[in-house]
């Protein structure tokens, strides 16, 4: 797993992720995988889920959140914190993953709540807590990069331009202008990828952008790169949306 990027935009959280997936050998080093696309963003019940770091272990917490739906924060913190001891654990895999990568692996979901839609990260460097990201807060995780490539640097790439750039939803805002702020933010998010990808071999060009508004409808794009015409989808009013 490689790139993800989520950031909170009021009205509505956006995520992206490349679709590159990379080998991992016993003694650490990283084997970028050239042939092979995926999708790395799920939806759950609440909302979505995505991450980077250990495939197996990425895609174990997946499945059970998405199996057993963690009924609150504290659940749905226990259930990662009992993955990742497990995997830890795991006598059969190497020093390297057990250690070094494990502690580089993150996940990001989203849920709506009576507050509105919700950005939760939980990652080693925010102290193996569920994290609860406000308005304006943007969570980067940068990939599992090849010896010689600096992660401080895609970082900085892609941090940077989101803070720059970045276009917050104002709930007084026109639909029209949600919909044009919504549209800028997108292709913020799959030019940043795209950038990223042009700096380490781990991350790939085309990437999946998905949006969860406080509403609680929810939208996952097909795979998109950056020059593609996305044909996405338009913002409603409140009211259409109960009309039934």
């Amino acid at each position: 797993m490689s790139i993800a990027i989520a950031v909170h935009c009021g009205s509505y959280v956006l995520l992206a992720t490349d679709c590159r997936e990379s080998i991992i050998a016993r003694d650490g080093s990283i084997e970028p995988d050239t042939d092979t696309l995926v999708e790395k963003i799920k939806r759950t019940s609440a909302g979505f889920i995505t991450g980077t770091g250990l495939g197996p272990l990425l895609f174990d917490v997946r499945d059970q959140i998405i199996e057993s739906q963690p009924a609150n924060i504290k659940a749905l913190r226990d259930l990662i914190r009992s993955a990742r001891e497990a995997f830890r654990d795991d006598e059969s895999r190497s020093e390297s993953l057990r250690t070094v990568t494990l502690a580089q692996t993150g996940w990001i979901l989203t849920s709506t709540s009576r507050h509105g839609v919700e950005l939760l990260i939980y990652h080693p460097d925010s102290g193996n807590e569920i994290a609860r990201y406000a308005p304006g807060g943007f969570a980067l995780f940068v990939p599992l990069l090849s010896e010689g490539d600096e992660p401080e640097r895609v970082g900085e790439i892609v941090g940077t331009a989101i803070e720059e750039q970045l276009r917050m939803g104002d709930p007084d805002a026109t639909k029209e202008e949600l919909q044009r702020d919504l549209s800028w933010n997108v292709d913020l998010l799959r030019h940043s990828i795209a950038r990223a990808a042009s700096e380490v071999p781990t991350v790939s060009q085309e990437c999946h952008i998905a949006v969860h508004f406080h509403t609680g409808d929810r939208h996952l794009s097909e795979m998109v790169t950056p020059g593609q015409p996305l044909a996405w989808i338009e913002i409603q009013d409140e009211r259409d949306e109960h009309d039934d």
